[in-house]
């Protein structure tokens, strides 16, 4: 076993009280070892740092902070963190024994990349469903051509709970701290564009969509969603590829605003400048019907 590859594993964590012991005993458990645990302590106001304290273990390291949302806690978590390889997990989600063990040789098998991730599956109501790309990538080690995986399906196969960066990328690239949705997708795209990303199609992390105040996708400000910088903030000029997956994800992300008239000069600025012959006429259709008969067909199919 190669102990010289170290991991920093950091977990923001607000208000988890009932969800955060799981998270931590879930990465004590694991068969690789060579870790330090960062718990970024995001101004809870219930008794989750009591939790994180009563756990005792050498690795790991709690700082606290003033509230500042999911993004600061992970920027001021790399920060703190000692060691090159940098992993993620929300304080409601929790891994396999193997999760790092895989990663580990992933590492190992492909020295060069700068990403690492695996599959995952989704938890809601104790029912495990894992994402759509684990059925259709080839199981085992892999290159991951990131951008084209996503474009396919519109689900990205990198999950905040699910992936391991190299350090030294976060020198150039770190969380938009002005986003609360989408905050990771960007980042991970960014990442992804310039750099390998190895990956093992194999569920190893679980992302519980049960809790309440999870981070999730949610109707927020449009000035708070990923969508409003993505264009401004990754140059689409150099690969028709990428502009597709940008412009599939805004067509995709902006129908409940465009629907219910929420930011709409921003909203008509973003439809503007999307190039929809390249996309699914159905997109186009749903953007140029009257408005009453798409929010009808909307919240049925939602619902």
């Amino acid at each position: 076993m190669d102990s010289n590859i170290k991991f920093s594993v950091i977990v923001p964590l607000y208000n988890k009280a009932n969800y955060i012991k799981k998270t931590i005993t879930s990465i004590l458990n694991q068969t690789y070892f060579n870790f330090e645990i960062i718990i970024i302590d995001d101004g809870s106001t219930d008794n989750s740092l009591e939790v994180v304290r009563e756990i005792k273990d050498s690795r790991i390291h709690i700082f606290s902070k003033t509230n500042g949302g999911v993004s600061a806690a992970r920027n001021y978590g790399i920060i703190k963190a000692k060691f090159p390889y940098i992993a993620f997990i929300d304080a409601d989600d929790w891994w396999h024994p193997y999760f790092l063990e895989r990663i580990k040789e992933l590492i190992e098998t492909y020295p060069d990349a700068k990403m690492f991730g695996t599959s995952f599956a989704e938890v809601s109501n104790k029912k495990e469903r894992p994402t759509i790309n684990y059925h259709f990538l080839p199981k085992g080690k892999q290159i991951l051509n990131y951008i084209q995986t996503f474009s396919k399906y519109y689900i990205s196969p990198i999950c905040s709970s699910a992936v391991v960066v190299k350090k030294s990328i976060f020198q150039t690239n770190l969380f938009n701290e002005n986003i609360t949705t989408g905050e990771d997708i960007l980042l991970w795209i960014k990442i992804a564009i310039n750099n390998k990303v190895a990956y093992n199609n194999e569920v190893l992390s679980f992302y519980n969509r049960t809790v309440y105040n999870s981070i999730s996708r949610k109707l927020i400000p449009l000035q708070k969603n990923f969508m409003l910088y993505i264009k401004s903030e990754i140059n689409t000029t150099d690969s028709e590829e990428v502009q597709i997956l940008i412009d599939g994800l805004i067509i995709r992300m902006l129908r409940p605003y465009y629907l219910f008239n929420h930011d709409t000069p921003k909203v008509n600025k973003l439809l503007q400048s999307i190039d929809f012959s390249k996309h699914n006429f159905i997109h186009y259709l749903f953007y140029k019907l009257p408005k009453p008969i798409i929010k009808i067909l909307y919240l049925l199919i939602k619902k």
